[in-house]
Order: C-alpha cells, then structure tokens, then sequence
C-alpha cells in the first residue's frame, strides 16, 4: 500500500479533540485518527462512489475520453488500436496509470493526447515529463 501526503487545516478545537483521544490511547498518532476517519467517510459514501465509478468507467473500447478509478495499464495492443484507428487519447480519473512494458514512447506519445494532473503516472522519466508539464 502507498501513501501520498497532504495538507488539511484543522480547527484548533478539533486538533485538541483528536490529541485527547490519541494521548488516552484511542489512536497512535494524528495520521491514526485521519485514516480512520477518511475510511470511515468513505464507507458511508460507498453507493456513491460505486455509482460514480459505473458512470464513468468504459470497458476496452478505444474511446478517446478514457476514464479509470485505481489503477490502469495501458498495454501495446489497446495503444495500437487506438494509432490505428487515429484516436489521441485524453485519459481522466483518479489513481495511477502504467504502460506495459513493451510500449514504447514513441507509441504512448503518438496516442495518448492527456493525462489528468490528478492521476499518478507509473513509467520512465521521459513520459512523466511529457505529460506532468
């Protein structure tokens, strides 16, 4: 599991609040507290975000709106396709996208037009660039 840091303002009441628990032992630490209660959130939200995910995910079909939830490979036949076909890709949602490794960047630069600021790009030095400019 991977973590990425944030930054949250917190009321000083409620800092004071989550320090009481944390110093009586309900929690280890305030990023304890935090996790738990985002998961906590999270859980309540579930139907939610299982609908906002059918709604926006698509199957295998080269569409040039791509849109992912968690995690996405991007492999040499699907980039293909899409070359094949003309279609420059702009690949939306939320989680981290890798290429297969048999992609090259020729290939990745001639199909995928963007990549969302918010999603995690997993590749080589030279990809990240290109699209986290």
């Amino acid at each position: 599991m991977s973590y990425e840091k944030v930054s949250v303002n917190v009321e000083d009441k409620s800092l004071a609040y989550i320090d009481l628990l944390i110093a009586d032992g309900f929690y280890a630490n305030r990023s304890d507290f935090i996790n738990q209660a985002i998961e906590s959130q999270i859980s309540k939200e579930i139907k939610n975000i299982d609908k906002l995910i059918n709604l926006h995910t698509k199957n295998d079909e080269v569409d040039e709106n791509q849109w992912f939830f968690g995690i996405a490979n991007f492999n040499k036949e699907f980039l293909e396709k899409a070359k094949l076909q003309n279609k420059k890709l702009n690949i939306n949602g939320f989680g981290v996208l890798s290429f297969s490794f048999d992609c090259s960047d020729e290939l990745i630069f001639a199909t995928i037009k963007s990549i969302s600021k918010r999603i995690k790009i997993h590749a080589n030095k030279s990809v990240i660039g290109h699209y986290k400019k």
